[in-house]
């Protein structure tokens, strides 16, 4: 460990040593308390974070196709329609499909979006209005 350069085999000994006294203690990386309860906390978090985020893509997903079909059924151009979770979020569904079923072709589906968007307090779903045509 004094040597002037260190070489590969003694920057890897610290690692066998602690390896070594970890397997004949049976302690591992998770065990010290002060680093235990702060990575159980993060990777609680990561794992919410990445489920709340596949349940937007899947949304969208799920609503895309058939808002594509309606718009198309119509004779509109809705076949190239898409949505974003960014532009759903604090959106019910049930307002998304009426909104749809509203819209006369995608560009009218989209101000109605932004309205009912600017209409809804960031991040919760809006509540049932009047139906406006």
């Amino acid at each position: 460990m004094n040597e002037a350069a260190t070489s590969a085999a003694t920057g890897q000994a610290p690692g066998r040593v602690a390896r070594a006294l970890g397997d004949r203690d049976g302690a591992g990386p998770d065990d010290p308390p002060r680093l235990r309860a702060p990575r159980r906390e993060v990777r609680s978090a990561s794992r919410a974070e990445g489920y709340a985020e596949g349940r937007e893509r899947e949304r969208v997903r799920i609503m895309e196709m058939p808002a594509r079909r309606l718009l198309a059924s119509r004779g509109t151009s809705g076949t190239s329609l898409r949505l974003d979770a960014a532009g759903l979020r604090g959106i019910a569904d049930e307002e998304v499909v009426d909104t749809l079923l509203r819209s006369e072709d995608e560009a009218d589906f989209r101000v109605r979006i932004a309205r009912l968007r600017k209409a809804s307090p960031a991040g919760y779903p809006s509540s049932r209005r009047s139906r406006a045509p």
